[in-house]
This record gives structure tokens, C-alpha cells and sequence, in this order.
């Protein structure tokens, strides 16, 4: 008998090996090699989902706040975040709400944490 893992420990552990893997790469990937790495992930992305949207979400795990990023610094400022179409806005909320310390930018640690409360929120139907 296999006995699975439960789904929010698995999402959890998820976020944090994808916040290490990006982590590892930013030791041996130059910033230009890391954007392009970005761009070629978020276009597979969406390639992935099949249903022709562009604007992220999705149960492929899709989600990633950084497609957002369209300087490559790593984070996504609220010009950047301006930008997101309105149906991506009321879905993600306001950007003061996932811009948790304040900073004027979303970075990969706001956007795990985001994901995390995402993953925890109770589903409809259950």
C-alpha cells in the first residue's frame, strides 16, 4: 500500500525545492543568461496549459509572479504589476497586500509565500 503525502505538506515542500533550485541558479547563471531562462520557462509554461491564456494560474503550476518581471531584476514593481490585466488583478489582489514588507516590489520570497497561502485556501466543493 502507498500511502501519499498530504497535499499541504507536498505544496509546501514544493515552493521551498523551487525557491532553492532558483537560488542555485542565480550562483552560476549570469543576469542575462537568467532572464532568458525565465522567459523560456514562462513560455513553456503557457504552452504547457493548452488553453491559450497568457495570463498565468492554472493547476499546471503555472503561477509564478515573475512573469511579470519585465526588467529582469528579479522582482516585480508596481509599474510592472500595473500591467497585469485586470481579470489577473482581482484574482492576485492588490499590490500592497503582496508586497508584505513594503519594499515597492514583489520578489521570490513574497511570491512563495503568496503561493503557499494559495495552496492552503480551501477549495470549493470540499
Amino acid at each position: 500500500m502507498v500511502i501519499g503525502i498530504p497535499r499541504e505538506q507536498m505544496g509546501a515542500k514544493m515552493t521551498e525545492l523551487r525557491a532553492a533550485f532558483n537560488a542555485e541558479l542565480k550562483t552560476f547563471l549570469s543576469k542575462e543568461q537568467l532572464v532568458q531562462y525565465e522567459k523560456s520557462r514562462s513560455q513553456q509554461s503557457q504552452k504547457g496549459r493548452g488553453d491559450g491564456r497568457s495570463d498565468g494560474g492554472g493547476r499546471s503550476g503555472g503561477m509564478s509572479l515573475m512573469r511579470y518581471d519585465t526588467d529582469g531584476d528579479n522582482k516585480v514593481s508596481e509599474a510592472e504589476f500595473a500591467k497585469v490585466s485586470e481579470r489577473v488583478r482581482g484574482f492576485l489582489g492588490e499590490f500592497s497586500g503582496l508586497d508584505t514588507n513594503g519594499d515597492g516590489f514583489i520578489d521570490k520570497m513574497e511570491e512563495a509565500a503568496f503561493i503557499q497561502k494559495m495552496m492552503q485556501r480551501p477549495r470549493g466543493g470540499q
